[in-house]
């Protein structure tokens, strides 16, 4: 009778070690699946494919790579504001993931981060989200590399565990919502779980429990919950056998029990020989041969020890089959770590890089490197691996004291490295190369060896060097474009001044005693200078425009448009004109050029009217609320109804130079509109025009009212 009351409290216990077993055993496979997630996202921020960001040669390289994982629903890239550069073909394309925690965890940290499990908003199963940040030189993120895992794997673990009937996996979230149930025998997922409150109070600190509780079907079950340490949240599985199941063993011994007292104490000292000698010994020596076994690496040991046996729901037979479990769940977890290694191997040795692996107790010692080493360095990956020491004497003298410096401070701070040297290869030509390096743990936080990739990015630095010589080359030619500008406004224009004077004078003082023939070449000669010396300003007003251009400010058109009005006061009056200004908004801008820009624009509209009819000049907005660039911008709309011109010389009306009519029929230099398209580049916008000969035409300026990139007035234009 005792030991039936010991047999049943023990049959508890071991069921409720069975069931946290699985539990865990469910937990350690999703924390296999983060791990893995968390390499092969790390492997992806250092590819040129994913580094690049673009969109096409990224959505190719994603695509090829999806079918390799089938754990994951789908892989991306995305912009630091969430929004999709490029992914392998089942994101929305308009997804934007700037409101998710996790991203926002990962931009703060700049490291991998695991969210919490979520209803997918394209297809409605529950996924889980991981992204890690790609940092630029100064740290700051370019991009950020988004995955997501599917919550498929339950099934998986449930099938292979061979259940019993009524037992169940569950997933939950942190408020009690199903995520995932094995089997699924009801539409469960997105239900409460019952008694979240009891789940919460039976896990301990070590972030396991065991309770009683009944579940979302109304069967009472012993359960095991696990609580996984994820995203901000985290999540709880569990495993439920029914209690009726997990006692019903021991209760039907208990009966039995009973109804063989008596034949038990006559025969126990028989049976005490028999089990010492036949069952007890001999389970021993199976548990102890099998432990030997599976200590030399044999995970496909086994007791050979079958429920038949004799007293099978004894304590060895259960620790036997236990034994048993234990050993098919290891051999299946190495099986699955191999086929994971697999998969990164192949992985990394199809990335344009080099994976490296070095050991923290001898870092000279390398223990991998991957077979882009000879493509890129000459070395076969045994030959590098065989000689120690080889990469700190590969590297250029004058790098080799900043490198080590920032390696040995990995190795012995635990501090990550990103740098850019200068490695000889095997055939002393120098590569430049990027280096990434961190220490990789274990889960209880004990450092186990360095990995790192080295990326060659050689062809980078010579076009860095060739962009920055032309740089140089550029400002020289700036330069001489000032010192031309300089000449223009001083040496070529006192000749002119010259003849201008001498002009007058001829005119004023000879002017009587010249025939008619000679007072006409006068004037043409006066009429040339004069010419000449708009030409001259208007081309320093032309070049000016970046070179001597002033700071952005807050300015308010209206005022600007007032100022134009009262400059042409003279001319609007000549031509009986009339200009109609409606309500101007207020722009970050250079004042002065915003002023050039509309007396050019309305001087014009003054100047090519029609005969008769007197000029009529209209300013007025049309607001465009977003530009797909995220910028606010206005429409400025000036029409006349003047002479017009046709459309197909509406390239040609922008250039320095190009006039629609001789300069006897209309006065001007022809570049007034060619300063009017610069201003408006300058400021970030854009310029057009439509026009009807005979009826008039209407030019159109697209302006930000914030034009990115100029804030600080930043004139530095080439």
């Amino acid at each position: 009778m005792y030991t039936g009351l010991e047999e049943r409290r023990a049959a508890a216990d071991r069921a409720q070690e069975e069931a946290l077993r699985v539990a865990l055993l469910a937990k350690s496979n999703q924390m296999a699946l983060i791990e893995g997630a968390r390499q092969l996202i790390t492997a992806l921020t250092q590819l040129p494919e994913i580094q690049d960001s673009d969109p096409q040669m990224c959505s190719a390289f994603l695509s090829e790579l999806l079918p390799l994982y089938p754990d994951y629903a789908d892989l991306g890239l995305v912009t630091p504001d969430g929004n999709l550069i490029c992914h392998s073909g089942f994101f929305d394309a308009g997804l934007n993931i700037a409101d998710r925690p996790y991203f926002v965890d990962g931009l703060r940290t700049g490291e991998f981060v695991t969210g919490d499990f979520v209803i997918s908003r394209i297809d409605g199963n529950i996924i889980l989200p991981f992204v890690h940040p790609i940092l630029d030189k100064n740290g700051e993120v370019q991009a950020v590399v988004l995955a997501t895992q599917k919550l498929n794997w339950l099934e998986g673990v449930g099938s292979q565990a061979n259940i019993p009937d009524e037992a169940v996996f569950l997933v939950l979230d942190h408020q009690g919502q199903i995520l995932s149930r094995y089997p699924q025998t009801g539409d469960w997922i997105g239900e409460s779980f019952p008694d979240m409150a009891a789940v919460r109070s039976a896990v301990d600190a070590s972030g396991n429990g065991v309770a009683v509780l009944t579940g979302e079907d109304g069967i009472q079950r012993l359960y095991a919950f696990s609580f996984l340490d994820i995203g901000r949240n985290g999540a709880y599985i569990s495993y439920g056998i029914p209690t009726e199941l997990a006692y019903r063993s021991v209760n039907r011994n208990l009966l039995t029990n009973l109804a063989t007292l008596s034949l038990i104490t006559l025969v126990s000292l028989l049976a005490a020989w028999l089990i010492a000698d036949y069952t007890i010994l001999r389970k021993v020596h199976a548990l102890v041969a099998v432990t030997q076994r599976l200590a030399e690496g044999d995970l496909g040991a086994r007791t050979g020890l079958t429920p038949s046996d004799v007293f099978a729901a004894g304590e060895l037979s259960q620790l036997a089959r236990s034994f048993d479990q234990m050993a098919a769940a290891l051999q299946e977890r190495d099986t699955k770590l191999r086929q994971a290694e697999a998969q990164y191997r192949m992985l990394v040795e199809q990335i344009p890089a080099i994976t490296y692996v070095v050991s923290l107790e001898n870092p000279t010692e390398t223990l991998y490197i991957s077979p882009q080493v000879e493509n890129i360095l000459g070395y076969a990956p045994q030959e590098w691996m065989s000689q120690k020491g080889i990469w700190g004497s590969h590297l250029h003298p004058d790098d080799r004291f900043r490198v080590l410096d920032e390696y040995h401070k990995m190795v012995n701070e635990g501090i990550p490295y990103r740098l850019e040297y200068r490695l000889y290869n095997r055939h002393g030509e120098i590569r430049w190369i990027q280096d990434a390096g961190n220490i990789v743990k274990d889960s209880t936080g004990t450092a186990l060896f360095l990995q790192g990739i080295m990326v060659d990015i050689t062809e980078l630095k010579q076009t860095e060097a060739a962009l920055k010589k032309y740089a140089v080359e550029l400002e020289r030619s700036n330069r001489e474009l000032q010192d031309f500008a300089y000449i223009a406004s001083h040496d070529l224009q006192e000749p002119l001044r010259k003849i201008q004077a001498f002009g007058e004078r001829l005119q004023i003082k000879y002017g009587s005693s010249i025939d008619p023939g000679g007072r006409d070449y006068i004037e043409r000669m006066c009429s040339s200078a004069n010419r000449m010396q708009t030409l001259i300003n208007d081309l320093l007003s032309y070049s000016r425009i970046t070179t001597r251009a002033n700071p952005f400010a807050q300015v308010d058109l209206n005022k600007v448009m007032r100022d134009v009005q009262e400059e042409l006061e003279h001319q609007i009056s000549r031509t009986n004109g009339w200009v109609e200004v409606g309500n101007l908004p207020v722009i970050e801008a250079d004042r002065t050029q915003m002023q050039q820009l509309f007396r050019n624009l309305i001087s014009n509209a003054l100047k090519f009217n029609r005969p008769g009819v007197p000029p009529h000049v209209k300013v007025f907005i049309d607001e465009n609320p977003e530009t797909p660039e995220g910028n606010s911008t206005v429409s400025i709309y000036v029409s006349d109804n003047g002479i017009g011109f046709d459309e197909k010389y509406l390239d040609r009306i922008f250039l320095p130079f190009q006039r629609l009519h001789g300069h006897t029929v209309y006065d001007g230099s022809g570049i007034g509109l060619a300063i009017s398209r610069k201003i408006v580049e300058r400021h970030n916008g854009r310029i057009t025009a439509r026009s009807t000969p005979g009826v008039g035409s209407i030019f159109i300026i697209t302006l930000p009212i914030h034009p990115s990139g100029h804030e600080n007035g930043d004139t530095n234009e080439h």
